[in-house]
Parts: C-alpha cells; structure tokens; sequence
C-alpha cells in the first residue's frame, strides 16, 4: 500500500499559489502544513504534516523537492512548484 502511494506521489508535481513583495520574495514561507493542505484539496491526500519533510520552509518562488515518510522504509520524493497567485 505505502509502495502504491509513493509511486503516485512522486509522479505528482504540487503547485503552490502565494503572494509575493518586490524581488520575489514571500509573505511568510511555504510550510508542511501547506503542502499537505493542497495535497488534501487538489489530490485528495491525506497525509500528516509531519510526515513531509523539507529542509527549511520555502521563502522564494521557485523549484523545491520534500521528502514524504510514508514507513519506515519507504519514502518518496516529491516536486513542488512555488508560483505567485
């Protein structure tokens, strides 16, 4: 089951829609908890926040990749896109 889901969430490619300053940069920073809210509404996942794993919350738009526990020996890598609204 958990191969299953990690094969469907590495063929996925998240786009996040945020507001943006000058120079591109966030208002705030893209979370965990935002992945998985848009997981959820645009992918119907669900999947614990912590279980998503980024290396530090996303300040710029741009390209990113997380890395998702689904077991403890399975995980799965997933693209995640940071555009403006």
């Amino acid at each position: 089951e958990a191969m299953k889901l990690a094969a469907k969430i590495e063929t996925l490619e998240v786009v996040i829609k945020v507001k943006v300053g000058e120079k591109g940069r966030l208002f705030g920073s893209v979370t965990n908890k935002e992945i998985a809210d848009v997981l959820e509404k645009e992918y119907q996942l669900k999947l614990d926040k912590r279980k998503i794993e980024i290396k530090e919350p996303f300040k710029s738009l741009g390209e990113y990749e997380a890395t998702v526990k689904l077991h403890p020996e399975v995980t799965a890598n997933m693209k995640i896109k940071v555009e403006t609204v």
